[in-house]
């Protein structure tokens, strides 16, 4: 992983890159220093605007708060991360997709404030700084169900699962605009709305997706009541499923899984059934060929482990991810690119292999990658580096768990 930290400077160039190189470099023992959050500090000062600073800032504060040393920073990092928050204010949104990304960016800092216990900094304390009043009236003018539905559930995971609950309540804040984001779904199931597929999701998943990730905000918020308030939802994402692709419901699955449990709907053991029956569909189908298969398997593989039944899928579900960083697929005008990327294959990967827990594999991984750029299989430039980067320090991090502890 260190290689691949190396070829990402290279190809990204930029403080944010080296923030991540910097990460990744001390977490796996690479120089003879501690993680020390004045170097991090160094590398924030120098992040280009937003929403980079933004991201760059809460990967830096979760990083810290892991390792056990973000409060040592604490004075200099709050502020730095509010004043984040307040550049993104600032960025202009032209349209949904846009303001989308910030919002998003936005969810990232207060999730970072929310680790490291700092999210009374966020509360609207005057008319010049209020974050998720802010955020809120801001979501209000996303035109996509899609867009819209995803970006709230994550503000309502992020807050629901916090100290704020101390601080007046998640539940209270965010009845009223729950019930208007579901009004908004409503009228779109109504209208069996959706959008134009961009190689991932298409027909029912624009629906889907954002229902699954509510459903499961709303349980940890404590809102799940609003589950069946002015329609059943449950019945209505179970409706969805059914209608959906295979191909969908094998990514879909984890969302749409957690979201039945988080409800306290379904048990592990049904959810074992239900993966292990769309994983073996999957393999039989002669969909793994296709570019988005890596995608695919990853989230079955993911969720397969958390659910303790890897061991029994199809072996062909893992012989597709390790062939991924092999696949090429040409450029089509109905996918999304970034979904061609094989940056994005590569950094499923390091996701599955973290979410696995196991160092070797992540070894074993990040030497696919690293072998795959050495024989110009693709080229650094293409790589995403807010997604890849995320995924190289979360390996990190979860690579050295033993490490981390004595260094905390």
């Amino acid at each position: 992983m260190r290689s691949l930290s190396e070829g990402f400077v290279r190809s990204q160039g930029g403080a944010y890159a080296r923030l991540v190189r910097h990460l990744v470099g001390v977490l796996l023992g690479s120089t003879d220093e501690p993680l020390r959050g004045d170097h991090v500090i160094a590398w924030l000062m120098q992040l280009e605007g937003p929403p980079v600073d933004a991201m760059g800032c809460s990967l830096a504060v979760h990083t810290l708060c892991r390792v056990g040393i973000a409060q040592r920073h604490e004075a200099w990092l709050r502020p730095r991360l509010k004043e984040a928050a307040r550049r993104l204010f600032a960025l202009p949104s032209p349209n949904d997709q846009d303001l989308y990304v910030r919002l998003s960016a936005l969810v990232a800092v207060f999730s970072a404030a929310a680790q490291a216990g700092w999210l009374d900094d966020f509360k609207d304390e005057s008319p010049r700084f209020r974050p998720l009043s802010v955020f809120l009236d801001l979501q209000r003018t996303l035109k996509s169900p899609f867009l819209r539905g995803r970006c709230f559930a994550l503000m309502l995971s992020v807050m629901g699962g916090s100290d704020w609950q101390a601080m007046g309540g998640a539940g209270g804040t965010f009845r009223q605009p729950l019930a208007d984001v579901l009004r908004m779904l409503d009228q779109a199931c109504q209208a069996d709305w959706s959008q134009p597929g961009d190689g991932i999701h298409e027909g029912p998943d624009y629906l889907l997706f954002p229902l699954s990730e509510l459903l499961s905000a709303m349980a940890g918020a404590g809102l799940g009541d609003q589950a069946f308030a002015e329609r059943d939802w449950v019945a209505t994402a179970r409706q969805l499923f059914a209608r959906a692709s295979l191909s969908s419901r094998c990514s879909q699955l984890t969302f749409h899984g957690m979201a039945l449990h988080s409800l306290g709907l379904a048990t592990p053991e049904h959810l074992r059934t239900l993966v292990l029956d769309t994983a073996g569909r999957y393999a039989a189908s002669g969909l793994l060929a296709s570019h988005d298969a890596y995608l695919r398997c990853t989230y079955l593989v993911t969720f397969a482990d958390r659910l303790r039944c890897r061991g029994e899928l199809s072996a062909a579900i893992e012989q597709r991810l390790a062939i991924a960083l092999m696949s090429t697929h040409p450029a089509e005008p109905a996918v999304n690119p970034k979904y061609l990327r094989q940056s994005m294959s590569a950094a499923y990967l390091l996701y599955a292999a973290s979410d696995h827990g196991d160092a070797l594999g992540l070894a074993r991984v990040a030497g696919l990658i690293q072998d795959s750029w050495s024989r110009s299989v693709w080229p650094w430039r293409d790589w995403g580096p807010i997604e890849f980067g995320h995924a190289l320090v979360d390996a990190a991090l979860d690579a050295v768990p033993c490490l981390l502890r004595g260094r905390s």
